[in-house]
């Protein structure tokens, strides 16, 4: 487990370092503002990875979630404050062969799906948990 939680200084070269942990079962980047997609692609790398907090990891969008295709292990995420992931990412993220069991996501605004009306947004909340139903777990804050 590691927590690189406030941690101004974590940048995507760090988490390239971080490739070789590959026991590693917990990361905590959360407030880590200077992580972007290009560092999460790193964590593909990270097969043990079964708990992942990407908490106001404002830099990282959908192609980053996109990146953690190959962690089969990787049974709970959390994305909240990630201004650039929509709910194509979350959707995505679903649909991957990952083992997610546990989703923890903020829902607001700024997750409207592109070109759609503001007034449509408790709609388009409703559609993503009717998609991600299969998780076990959903927190929604």
């Amino acid at each position: 487990s590691l927590s690189l939680r406030s941690t101004i200084g974590v940048t995507d070269t760090g988490l390239m370092a971080l490739a070789g942990m590959d026991q590693l079962k917990s990361l905590d980047l959360t407030f880590c503002y200077r992580v972007t997609d290009w560092g999460l692609s790193h964590l593909s790398r990270l097969t043990s990875l079964e708990s992942l907090n990407l908490t106001d990891c404002t830099n990282c969008t959908d192609m980053g979630l996109a990146s953690l295709h190959p962690l089969k292990r990787l049974f709970q995420l959390t994305v909240r404050g990630c201004h650039s992931i929509t709910y194509a990412g979350v959707i995505a993220a679903h649909h991957a062969p990952l083992g997610l069991l546990e989703l923890h996501l903020m829902i607001q605004n700024h997750m409207r799906n592109p070109g759609h009306q503001r007034g449509r947004d408790e709609s388009r909340r409703d559609a993503l948990l009717i998609e991600i139903r299969s998780f076990r777990r959903i927190v929604g804050t």
